[in-house]
């Protein structure tokens, strides 16, 4: 008898329970409005999504294979702003702007309004404004990133980002 009891307890009590949510949704759009969005904007493939409290964000592809990041804001559904990550050297100039992603690690956004992002095939470091998508900073790392940047405040009040790529981890002191 109790091994029915207990199933049916399990199921009866289950059942009742609310799903989980990944954020407090209140007036917000959900991930699937988000990526309705991103994928009326053409991104056809998502490697990668993140709720940011008070937008989202996807990663992913476009039908010729480009790299395309979009920000979707979570109380209006309004595109904040999109770019394609990565340029290919190699192509003629015009036609470099091909969002090469090159590996897995995910950006990095700060409270003061900076977005870092390496994990491309182009080897650079780049710092966004994170409202406007505007690329304000980048350096050449030599190598991919291999992990996702981390921002810190420096014993001497200054603010860094340190990124690992090809095995070293380099560190950059940002303008005061």
């Amino acid at each position: 008898m109790r091994k029915y009891v207990m199933p049916i307890l399990a199921v009866a009590v289950l059942g009742l329970a609310t799903p989980a949510t990944a954020y407090e949704a209140g007036d917000l759009i959900s991930m699937h409005a988000a990526l309705q969005v991103a994928t009326g904007l053409g991104v056809t493939t998502v490697s990668h999504t993140q709720f940011l409290g008070d937008e989202w964000e996807i990663e992913g592809r476009d039908m010729s294979g480009r790299y395309i990041e979009v920000y979707v804001d979570a109380n209006t559904g309004d595109v904040l702003w999109q770019t394609t990550v990565g340029v290919a050297e190699r192509l003629p100039a015009g036609k470099q702007n091909t969002g090469l992603a090159g590996g897995f690690a995910g950006p990095t956004a700060t409270s003061g309004g900076l977005l870092f992002y390496g994990a491309l095939a182009d080897r650079k470091l780049r710092a966004f404004d994170s409202t406007t998508g505007k690329e304000l900073w980048s350096v050449d790392l030599g190598a991919t990133a291999t992990m996702q940047p981390m921002s810190y405040l420096g014993s001497d009040a200054r603010q860094y980002v340190a990124v690992v790529a090809g095995g070293v981890v380099k560190t950059f002191a940002l303008p005061r």
